[in-house]
């Protein structure tokens, strides 16, 4: 694997609207501000990067956010034309989205004998198949963006995002090629996720955020907004000695746990982004929402003689995967 990676270029879409980093887009409140446990769909120019009707209208919200949020990280890092015939596409994403007209409709038609569940079924986008079709996030990018390099889609909440950047890492260490597209995305704003916030895990559950961003990767420095490397995964107690070791000054967190009150426990004196607390359960969006906003603060900054930040992703009760960012 390789030990250090390149960032061209980031785009994101989260309930403040959309942006490149470059952009200096004001940071999202301390706080996240949610409508009864969900963070509100935010408006955003998914029309800037995909003209034809027909296409914006076969996709479904997490699909727009992330082509949005991927067309703004090519944009910021320049890839166009010939130059994305070579770009490889690590998204991670739900297996599908719920089409609430379809569901309502199937609901009030059941009790009638005449009711026929095949001619609602045949409503449905392609996307609402994703169980059988998992490739279909990224591969969709991939077609509406030019993209030509191998595209895979990772399923699997926070570790699905960990797993997106660090099969990146892996590829871009083989040499096989030179730049990728990764990132992930997450609609709390869905119908669906009632039913959760309904249930007596609701507290636990925390609110639903709802977000996407992408980042370009890159093997060379030449450019680069900022570096990126791995490395590994931390318990909790080691958290303090590794923050010193890498000289970071900022600390970005976001799991589970962080809910659970143990970050005033940790022995550490820098800044912590707490980004659950910020944006909700971003969920398959995790690490690259983090590597934003870790971005976006650490540019705030003065330079100096480095701006560094540490990134926690819970990706399982007991388990962080950890990372350390570097702004230029």
């Amino acid at each position: 694997m390789i030990e250090t990676v390149y960032i061209r270029g980031m785009g994101i879409v989260h309930s403040a609207g959309a942006s490149a980093l470059g952009d200096d887009q004001a940071p999202p409140a301390p706080v996240v501000s949610a409508v009864r446990g969900k963070v509100p769909l935010p408006a955003f120019p998914v029309e800037r990067f995909v003209t034809k009707a027909r296409d914006v209208n076969a996709m479904g919200a997490g699909q727009k956010m992330l082509v949005c949020a991927a067309g703004l990280a090519l944009e910021e890092a320049g890839v166009s034309g010939d130059s994305r015939s070579t770009c490889d596409l690590y998204m991670a994403a739900k297996i599908g989205e719920r089409n609430d007209v379809v569901d309502a409709a199937i609901f009030a038609a059941a009790p009638h004998e005449a009711f026929d569940i095949n001619l609602h079924l045949a409503r449905l986008r392609p996307t609402h198949f994703l169980a059988e079709l998992p490739n279909l996030y990224a591969a969709n990018i991939a077609i509406l963006l030019g993209l030509k390099g191998e595209s895979l889609s990772f399923v699997g909440e926070a570790a699905a995002s960990v797993q997106a950047v660090i099969h990146a890492l892996e590829k871009l260490g083989t040499r096989r090629t030179s730049q990728i597209l990764a990132g992930g995305v997450f609609n709390g704003d869905q119908q669906l996720h009632d039913e959760y916030l309904a249930g007596p895990d609701a507290e636990r559950l925390g609110v639903f955020g709802t977000a996407a961003c992408c980042m370009l990767l890159d093997r060379e420095p030449l450019g680069a907004l900022a570096s990126l490397r791995r490395v590994g995964p931390v318990g909790q107690e080691q958290v303090a000695e590794l923050l010193r070791q890498c000289e970071a000054g900022l600390l970005v967190v976001h799991g589970f746990a962080a809910q659970q009150g143990w970050i005033p426990t940790l022995d550490v004196e820098v800044p912590v982004l707490d980004v659950q607390r910020m944006m909700g359960q971003l969920h398959e969006a995790t690490l690259p929402v983090q590597i934003y906003l870790a971005a976006q603060a650490l540019r705030r900054q003065a330079p100096a003689r480095h701006r560094r930040a540490l990134l926690l992703t819970q990706i399982a009760r007991e388990r962080y995967e950890s990372f350390v960012l570097d702004v230029f």
